[in-house]
């Protein structure tokens, strides 16, 4: 069960990012998508990870 539900934008002009900011032993969920010339692309599939703990 989630207990936050937050969304955050994360630009990059290659095709990796980096997400600072997680916390320890925490789950999240992700979605990607590209943007080119012609617009935006559909978002990816849920990825779900969940952070190291400390």
């Amino acid at each position: 069960e989630l207990s936050e539900v937050n969304s955050t934008q994360v630009r990059s002009q290659t095709n990796t990012a980096r997400v600072d900011g997680l916390r320890p032993g925490t789950m999240y969920v992700m979605q990607v998508r590209a943007r080119t010339v012609a617009g935006f692309g559909k978002y990816s599939s849920k990825m779900c990870f969940q952070t190291l703990t400390d």
